[in-house]
């Protein structure tokens, strides 16, 4: 089921979903086809960071299952090379809004099946080799939240409201549908989508990630541990609620603390000048 004007292509992939890219003209385009087609066991998707006005949230949706046929072939990819770190000013808002309109509109073509494999699904920045050197020297931020799907329609464009006004937005904009939460107490996934953005690195990126913090936590939602490398210790423990748990075992296990690392100190896991106290201590 899929809005007038949208396109849809039937793939299928192999030993990783057989999928149909759908092309969502808005962020609520996007949530309906993914609502309609819930009996797909992956969903991911590609997202101009940088659309404005009704094509706010614009994205390629691809629907996937594993496929049945166990005897198929795929081409091993051969993607491009960046040879050398480009200048940064040749990544701004002018040359990635580019990109992303050529690609959303370019896919307009894609109407044929196909079998692929499943680090092309996954994975599709991988044909590109040392593409983090396309952020220049200073490299990038890769900021990554989930939501729960009762607010994922509203959280996400108001990020996206303020990614786009900003013109901060990268060329690779992943949201993904998450399936139930495990009871990990610092697990990040939880029913709902997630969206990750690649930001290029620099001084006023970070006023705008702090605003970023704000929604997801006005929806109930977190940052990603794993590829976090500024949240505060108020928005690390406002999102993860079992982390009082988490805190008691590693007393239980390392009473004397220590380990830890740069962000357990940021979040308030783990105090710095106790550690080293505590090693201090140890070579005495």
């Amino acid at each position: 089921s899929c809005a007038k004007g949208e396109a849809i292509a039937v793939m299928a992939i192999t030993k990783a979903p057989a999928f149909r890219p759908i092309r969502a003209t808005s962020t609520i385009s996007f949530v309906r086809p993914v609502k309609d087609n819930n009996t797909n066991t992956y969903s991911v998707a590609w997202l101009d960071c940088l659309a404005q006005g009704e094509s706010l949230g614009r994205s390629l949706i691809f629907l996937g299952n594993h496929a049945s046929n166990p005897n198929f072939e795929t081409r091993t990819r051969r993607g491009i090379n960046v040879p050398v770190t480009t200048p940064s000013f040749l990544l701004n808002k002018y040359s990635m809004g580019l990109f992303n309109s050529s690609y959303f509109n370019l896919k307009k073509l894609l109407h044929k099946s196909d079998t692929v494999n499943y680090d092309s699904y996954f994975f599709p920045l991988d044909n590109i080799g040392n593409w983090n050197r396309l952020y220049g020297r200073d490299g990038f931020l890769q900021y990554q939240f989930v939501v729960p799907s009762e607010t994922a329609l509203e959280s996400i464009t108001e990020v996206l409201k303020k990614v786009s006004a900003a013109g901060k937005g990268s060329f690779l904009s992943v949201l993904k549908k998450f399936g139930k939460a495990n009871k990990n107490w610092l697990s990040f996934p939880l029913e709902g989508y997630t969206l990750t953005l690649d930001f290029k690195r620099e001084k006023s990126l970070f006023p705008l990630l702090d605003k970023l913090d704000e929604i997801v936590l006005k929806h109930s939602g977190r940052l990603y541990l794993a590829k976090d490398a500024r949240m505060t210790e108020s928005t690390f423990k406002q999102s993860y609620p079992n982390w009082e748990k988490f805190l008691e075992l590693k007393k239980s296990i390392d009473p004397e603390n220590i380990f830890g690392s740069l962000q357990s100190d940021r979040v308030g896991l783990t105090v710095e000048n106790d550690r080293k106290e505590n090693k201090g201590r140890k070579k005495a």
